[in-house]
């Protein structure tokens, strides 16, 4: 299911992280991963419920934007090593989940605690991270990477085509030039 794809891709990553940035020896693997469960940062909006302080607030930071196409995304998850979360927990707003995330030992986890207000551009930094972060370990391109590998390509297939007419004129040149050779050599005979 994409919980459990999205639980695996974070325990990935926080791994990477834990193993490339500190000088323990500290493994996700060590602990129980059955221990941990994935929270939405932005809450799912729940319809049929009173729109409190915490619903306000995700209101106010959100209000340009559509949130629910943002909530399952995998930068508005975070991993916990919390057994169970309250429905009032997961509604709860940033300066409230950010007080837990402190206590969290995961990396991931931590960095969103460094910022002000979870919104629109909060989100949008802590994607391009996560891409940035997919990249070093899987060794996979960003969108805007894609979009240049054509024109890479391209300027690649130019040079080689170029560096061939270069070999293929070398080649023409020194045959002439050999015919030219064998040509004087026979006048000089005769």
């Amino acid at each position: 299911s994409g919980k459990r794809m999205a639980m695996a891709l974070l325990e990935r990553m926080n791994s990477y992280l834990i193993l490339t940035t500190t000088t323990t020896t500290t493994n996700l693997d060590d602990d129980d991963n059955n221990n941990y469960i994935v929270e939405t940062i932005i809450p799912p909006k729940d319809e049929n419920k009173r729109v409190g302080d915490d619903e306000l607030y995700w209101i106010k930071q959100w209000k340009n934007y559509d949130r629910t196409i943002s909530v399952p995304r995998l930068a508005n998850l975070c991993l916990l090593t919390k057994k169970k979360l309250t429905k009032k927990q997961i509604a709860s707003s940033f300066p409230t989940k950010q007080k837990r995330y402190q206590n969290e030992v995961l990396p991931l986890t931590n960095t969103v605690c460094n910022e002000k207000d979870w919104n629109y551009e909060s989100f949008l930094k802590r994607q391009t991270s996560f891409e940035d972060l997919l990249h070093k370990i899987w060794g996979l391109s960003s969108a805007s990477e894609q979009q240049q590998q054509p024109k890479r390509q391209e300027r690649i297939d130019d040079a080689s085509n170029s560096t061939t007419k270069k070999k293929d004129k070398k080649r023409a040149s020194k045959s002439t030039n050999k015919k030219d050779s064998n040509t004087q050599q026979q006048l000089l005979s005769n």
